[in-house]
């Protein structure tokens, strides 16, 4: 079996995550690291338990690294460093392609910057929405948009331990996390109902036929019927969207409540459940590893086995859509609420 090189860019949280879904794929022969890269490995204390692969401070030298093809570079550094880490990456010699962590950038305009320069490399570059291969999400899908009627109110909590030390962005409006778990949220929605066919959206309380036309993985998302619902989402109030993002409670919990005309549907990211109360209650608990599919769907991509499901528009819409959204009265309160009408 052809395995795929990696490198790793990034060991904070996000970073280990996915340092130990490589090392296990690893040991099942579908992937295989080859460095690992953070300024804090200067720190002795740091580099315990780090892997026996080339370990650098400066992404500049991870680039010039000889790997055998292909390899992938993997960015899980903080959100700043997102867009000019990608886009070193794919005008080096030395990558056949990036997975990067969410969001692109903390501002559309970097964002813009990173595709262009993938459409002049023709690199693969994926953007890391893992939710999305949630099997729970995966499942809800369906349900959302065939079972429950026009959609007129979508509701996400999440809660996390405290932030990282530092994670504050040069840019962007929101606390890092917030931002970024924002991005993969409003993506969540985009991929939703960026399907091929029909899609019943509420719009000011009346029912309207999207059609997407002609939509596969390799195009934006953002054409034809479909580009002119998305910009005109800052006109039109499509569904009433409410996120709360809590750094407080003990436990760690991901939770959306889609609200139609004739139902609702729950997912519970973490657990793993979806559950319906339209006609009759229904709850359904899957199983399988998000990170894991995410990294399969990224091993098909760098093989030329299959394109990445998610094309990097649904990265720059998302941006676009976070940028619009009015914080809390506090920025830094640990009950971020936001309300978006879209």
């Amino acid at each position: 079996m052809q395995k795929v090189y990696v490198s790793l860019a990034g060991i904070g949280y996000m970073g280990r995550n996915h340092l130990a879904k490589i090392l296990k794929l690893q040991d099942a022969g579908k992937m295989e690291l080859v460095a690992v890269c953070d300024p804090r490995l200067a720190e002795a204390s740091y580099r315990t338990g780090m892997p026996n692969v080339k370990q650098y401070e400066r992404f500049e030298d991870l680039l010039r690294l000889d790997v055998p093809k292909p390899h992938l570079v993997v960015i899980a550094s903080p959100t700043q460093y997102h867009a000019p880490q990608s886009m070193q990456a794919l005008i080096s010699p030395k990558v056949s392609g990036v997975l990067c962590e969410k969001p692109m950038s903390a501002n559309s305009k970097e964002a813009i910057e990173v595709r262009q320069t993938q459409k002049f490399t023709g690199k693969p570059m994926m953007t890391a929405f893992v939710e999305y291969f949630n099997p729970a999400f995966r499942y809800a899908q369906r349900l959302v948009q065939e079972e429950i009627g026009d959609i007129d109110e979508i509701e996400i909590v999440r809660s996390r331990p405290p932030i990282e030390k530092g994670r504050m962005p040069e840019a962007g409006h929101l606390s890092d996390v917030s931002f970024d778990c924002g991005v993969h949220d409003i993506a969540n929605l985009l991929m939703l109902y960026a399907v091929h066919g029909n899609n019943k959206i509420s719009i000011n309380g009346h029912s309207k036929q999207i059609k997407v036309n002609n939509q596969n993985p390799g195009k934006d998302l953002f054409e034809g019927d479909f580009q002119f619902e998305i910009n005109n989402i800052y006109l039109k109030a499509l569904f009433k969207l409410r996120m709360r993002d809590s750094f407080v409670a003990r436990e760690t919990y991901r939770h959306s409540t889609f609200r139609g005309n004739v139902g609702t549907v729950n997912i519970d990211y973490v657990k793993q459940w979806a559950s319906i109360n339209a006609a009759v209650e229904k709850t359904e608990w899957l199983q399988g590893d998000s990170l894991e599919n995410m990294y399969d769907a990224a091993i098909a991509q760098m093989l030329g086995e299959a394109e990445y499901p998610v094309p990097l528009a649904v990265s720059i819409g998302s941006v676009q859509i976070m940028e619009g959204i009015i914080p809390a009265e506090q920025e830094r309160n640990v009950n971020l609420t936001m309300q978006l009408f879209i």
